[in-house]
């Protein structure tokens, strides 16, 4: 295959399109045949060649050859004519199924693509958030009442919102990366808020890490935890016994 396109490509850099399209035709080079196509901006002829070139799944090979080349956005655009084609290939690739889904208008699968995409990131919250927020539009959209879906999604942005009003020196004294910052889990959170490394931290973040508690499935460990952390806050050595509750 690689010999074929070899000595069948340098007919396409000469822009010798027809001569190298019927040698591509003959000895079924595929790659050949779609650059030809993507050069020269031919919707007709790559229509042609899918329709053609059904049985050796020439459809599946354009489409493979453009998430190759990231020409991601051509996708949608040049294989509109063949959903049931696209759809098989992004079956493997739902980080862009719900594309073709809005593209087709349908709002409810893509919210609910995109809300299993949020809930499998873990490596950046800025893309969980917009994946988010994307779910949440779509669902908005939807025909049918999707009001549970967009709970659960304000939910998990309110999680995310915790994330964002951590101190950024506490995280960057923990050695958090802030211009790629992953998705932290609410008991993460929560430790971070009652860390003794955070001396700056107040009962305004001992209230936070009790507001995580409804995101933790073991609450009681934690709450103890954060009430630990706040009797150790204080310096009880200077404590007046007579008057506890003077400062």
């Amino acid at each position: 295959e690689s010999q074929r396109f070899d000595l069948i490509y340098p007919l396409v850099e000469d822009e010798q399109y027809e001569l190298a399209a019927k040698l591509a035709e003959k000895y079924l080079d595929f790659q050949t045949l779609v650059i030809i196509c993507d050069k020269t901006e031919n919707q007709q002829r790559l229509d042609e060649y899918i329709e053609r070139f059904k049985t050796h799944n020439f459809s599946q090979f354009a489409i493979s050859w453009h998430m190759k080349q990231n020409r991601q956005g051509d996708l949608f655009e040049r294989f509109r004519n063949n959903q049931v084609e696209l759809s098989k290939f992004l079956n493997n690739h739902p980080s862009l199924a719900w594309v073709q889904l809005i593209f087709n208008g349908e709002m409810g699968k893509a919210a609910a693509v995109l809300a299993d995409l949020a809930s499998n990131e873990v490596e950046l919250a800025a893309r969980k958030k917009s994946m988010l927020s994307l779910s949440k539009l779509a669902a908005y959209a939807a025909e049918v009442d999707l009001s549970v879906q967009i709970e659960n999604i304000n939910r998990e942005l309110h999680l995310l919102e915790h994330q964002n009003q951590i101190d950024p020196e506490i995280l960057l004294a923990l050695g958090f990366e802030m211009d790629n910052m992953r998705v932290l889990q609410a008991e993460e959170m929560i430790e971070l808020y009652i860390s003794e490394d955070y001396t700056k931290s107040t009962e305004i973040e001992f209230r936070k890490a009790l507001e995580l508690l409804s995101y933790v499935e073991d609450s009681l460990e934690y709450r103890n935890k954060i009430w630990c952390a706040a009797i150790k806050k204080d310096n009880w050595l200077n404590v007046n016994l007579d008057n506890p509750l003077d400062k």
